[in-house]
């Protein structure tokens, strides 16, 4: 199949719920959570599931920090991450 894995990464204000499988509300007192492992699977806009989803943004480094490029963005964002919502 095509696509990656990938680990490591952290949710910020937000967190995994694993009995459900989509993002949840943060924990009280919690801003930094374990992200869950993602498939990073390559899709067309165009093929991809109209289901309640968060289209949250990828930061190389959790202040989210850097020079602001041409097109308006940070230097350390890396791509936007569909996440299943209710």
């Amino acid at each position: 199949e095509e696509g990656a894995y990938v680990s490591g990464l952290y949710l910020e204000g937000a967190r995994w719920d694993t009995q459900r499988g989509h993002l949840a509300e943060a924990t009280p007192n919690v801003l930094f959570s374990k992200a869950p492992v993602l498939w990073l699977k390559p899709t067309k806009t165009s093929d991809l599931a109209t289901s309640p989803h968060f289209d949250c943004p990828m930061y190389r480094v959790s202040s989210r920090a850097g020079s602001v490029s041409t097109a308006g963005q940070s230097s350390n964002f890396v791509m936007t991450v569909r996440l299943p919502s209710h």
